[in-house]
């Protein structure tokens, strides 16, 4: 089973996330803080991350810079997630996977993720 990782500040779009994703047959675990996820990343080595860019403390932007420079979890899947449409167009230069715009439909984000898993 391929797990994923939410890393989302806002409890409730993670927690309808991961219950339609769990749906869709995915090992889910979900991260409520940038610095929690960099953690459970680290830990858990999950197949995909999707990371919301905007959040206090540390946000995702940040989160990614801290995994790609991270031997453990360098390689792994990362989908951003965010409410800011122009956040999309910026995501284009870094080292992710992809990006999809709060909120969202549920067949295209499983669609997303079942291409980038290669499933």
């Amino acid at each position: 089973m391929k797990s994923i990782l939410i890393i989302d500040d806002a409890k409730v779009v993670a927690e309808v996330t991961a219950l339609m994703l769990e749906k869709n047959g995915y090992k889910v675990y979900r991260a409520y803080s940038g610095r929690t996820g960099i953690e459970m990343a680290t830990a858990l080595v999950p197949n995909l991350i999707l990371l919301d860019i905007m959040m206090p403390e540390i946000s995702g932007w940040e989160v990614l810079d801290e995994l790609r420079s991270n031997e453990k979890t360098k390689d792994i899947h990362i989908l951003f997630f965010s409410a800011k449409v122009d956040d999309e167009e910026k995501s284009k230069d870094v080292a992710v996977d992809g990006f999809i715009a709060k909120p969202f439909d549920e067949d295209v984000i499983v669609e997303k993720i079942k291409k980038i898993l290669g499933e």
